[in-house]
Formats: C-alpha cells, structure tokens, sequence
C-alpha cells in the first residue's frame, strides 16, 4: 500500500509539472494571457506576442509587465530596427480591427529625461538610434512620461501605428509585448509528457484502489 501511494506520489509530481510547464508558456500562471502570437522573425529569429490582462479594464503597469515578461522567458520588446518595427505592426495588423492594440514596449528615459533607452533585452541597455514616435511625441506631459507605450490603432502607418511616452502606470494600457530567444509555445513532446503524466496518474490511482 505505501508503495502504490509513494509512486502515485511521483506520478502526480510528474503531472503537475507538466501542468505548470504549459500554463507557464500560456502566461496563466501570471495572472496574463498570450492574446496574440507568437509571430516568427526570420530576419533575428526572434519571436513576438501581445500579453494581456485579460479584460481591458484591468490596467497593468510598465513594471509590472516588465516583470511578467520576464516570468514568461522573454522580455518586454526592444525595436532596434525599422525593419523590426515593421515586422511587428505588419505581424499583429490582425488584431486592431475594431480597437487596436496598445503594448508596453522596453524603452524608458526614466534615468535622464530625454535620453530614451532599451533597457529589457540580453544585450543590456542599448541607446535609441531608431525611433517612431507619434506626430508630437515625446512630450513629458505634465511631467512623468518615462516609458513607452507601442500603438497599433486603425488610422494608418506613422499615425496611430507609432510610439508614446506615457506614465508607468498610464490609463488604459492592459497589453504588452514580449520578445523571445527561442518558441514560447512548448515543442509537441511537452504535450505528450502530459498525455503520459495523466495516464501514469490515473493508472497509479487505479491500481491504488484495487488493493
């Protein structure tokens, strides 16, 4: 009896593991969903996905997003490149039908007003040397305006499809964009670690319950 109760034990380690491996990749275990993505870069290798709160109401800060990123094995998204920044309006044009898409990306001037840096990606903080601020931006209004928040809105290219500085914890965003290294999504044989947690648990509980 003790036996089947140890290896069930294991079983159902195994199973949550597997669990956790996949709500992790999905944000779930984060209180953030994937909403969009991800989307390949063959141009870095780089893939991109829109996080959410899930409800649009529900506002998350820069640091808190930042933060998330991080727990998801990415990072809030650096556009070095205009070609990159393209990609990336190109690649969720989909997804702004109706409201558009506002994102929290990694660029701050938070440690000298003005002076915008990347400051998520494995390269450490880069300087801006490309930009695409919205007609005006960036302004500081009212002062605190330190990060950067991507829009992707109906209205055309170089319009409502650039950047803003806002608040770090500005109304209305509940987006943001995670950059990755690698697939976020877990690779097939991590779904057939489920399948066979589940069997082995099962399984282990049935011959439990026999005895």
């Amino acid at each position: 009896m003790n036996r089947n109760w140890r290896k069930g034990g294991k079983n159902a380690g195994t199973f949550i593991a597997a669990i956790f491996v996949i709500l992790t990749s999905a944000g779930l275990t984060h209180g953030v969903t994937m909403e969009f993505g991800p989307e390949f870069n063959p141009a870095n290798n780089h893939y991109y996905a829109i996080y959410s709160t899930g409800n649009p109401e529900i506002f998350i800060g820069w640091d808190s997003a930042k933060t998330a990123a991080e727990d998801q094995g990415g990072y809030l998204a650096t556009l070095l490149t205009a070609e990159e920044d393209r990609f990336v309006l190109d690649a969720f044009a989909g997804a702004i039908t109706l409201i558009g898409l506002r994102a929290w990306i990694g660029l701050t001037d938070v440690q000298e007003e003005g002076s915008f840096k990347w400051v998520t990606g494995p390269e450490g903080i880069q300087p801006l040397t490309y930009n695409h601020w919205l007609p005006g931006e960036p302004n500081d209004a009212g002062g605190g305006e330190d990060y950067v928040e991507w829009r992707n809105e109906p209205g055309g290219y170089g319009t409502n499809q650039a950047w803003n500085d806002v608040p770090i914890d500005a109304w209305g965003i509940s987006q943001f964009m995670v950059e990755f290294d690698t697939n976020p999504i877990p690779e097939p044989a991590t779904f057939f670690l489920l399948g066979f947690a589940l069997i082995a648990v099962f399984g282990g509980y049935k011959k439990r319950f026999k005895r």
